[in-house]
């Protein structure tokens, strides 16, 4: 026969538990299903997991009861998202951190808006004039004990060659290791968000370097005039029809030209190549 799954006692039906144990008031069932405890008093329902003594407090689910075991002691949460905010807050203000604060953004400040109020230059192209003033800041805070760099380029669009070379600006590193560009003529600092094309192009590392490089950049240029206005000239003279031998001697002095010029530009490409590096976003 059959016993019962509680006290052991033979049952005249198959499994389950007898009536005496039913009858004990100490064996209780679950409040929401009705199903009979077979274990210990402070058990959870086999059948859907509610507490078989919601009066004490007990969560009645098991979901609950184990989201309880989390909530009943709330500090390690809290540190847990306390720590998630300090790791966002670093994360943030590493991407829209600023140096406007440093003693070397300060100075490097200053120094852009004493050399934009000064009296400018009346004469002379837009490289000239930018290149002077870049000098005047570059040694200033040289003389503070700051990294500076002297860079060429253009201010306004893209260029692939030092002869396109436009402007000259001011780079300054920083305590977080970055380098920042300053318009020495504007008197101001230039983020590359606002403008990418000043974190573009040659860098010199002294002003001297830069001196020489304007010295060559200057004498290609003159060479480039002078072989421009002969080849000019000699295009004329044969529109025009003239005499074979000024052609041939016009030919002579655009050879010439054409000569100086090259070796012109071969100088100044082997001084960047030697005191100058490309930087390139």
């Amino acid at each position: 026969m059959a016993k019962c799954d509680r006290c052991g006692r033979e049952m005249g039906h198959a499994g389950g538990i007898c009536q005496f144990c039913l009858s004990r008031s100490q064996i209780p069932r679950c409040p929401q299903c009705g199903e009979v405890a077979k274990g210990k008093l402070d058990t959870i329902c086999a059948r859907c997991g509610a507490s078989l003594h919601p009066e004490r407090g007990v969560v009645t689910t098991r979901r609950r009861r184990y989201a309880r075991k989390i909530t009943d002691n709330p500090i390690p949460t809290v540190l847990l998202a306390v720590l998630l905010v300090v790791v966002v807050v670093v994360f943030l203000g590493q991407i829209i951190r600023t140096d406007d604060t440093t003693p070397e953004m300060s100075a490097f400040t200053q120094a852009l808006r004493e050399t934009s109020q000064a009296p400018p230059t009346p004469y002379g192209p837009q490289l000239n004039r930018s290149g002077d003033a870049a000098v005047q800041v570059a040694e200033s805070l040289t003389d503070r004990g700051l990294s500076v760099r002297i860079r060429v380029g253009a201010t306004d669009h893209a260029i692939s060659s030092i002869t396109e070379v436009t402007d000259a600006w001011v780079m300054v590193e920083t305590t977080s290791r970055r380098w920042v560009a300053g318009d020495p003529l504007i008197g101001a600092v230039i983020s590359p968000q606002e403008k990418p094309y000043y974190y573009r192009g040659w860098d010199f590392a002294t002003t001297a370097q830069f001196n020489d490089f304007m010295s060559r950049f200057s004498l290609y240029k003159q060479k480039k005039a002078t072989y421009d206005a002969a080849n000019a000239t000699y295009q004329r003279q044969m529109s025009s029809g003239a005499d074979q031998s000024i052609l041939d001697t016009q030919m002579a002095l655009l050879q010439v030209a054409n000569a100086e010029e090259q070796a012109a530009l071969d100088q100044l490409h082997q001084l960047v190549r030697d005191q100058s590096s490309l930087i390139i976003i």
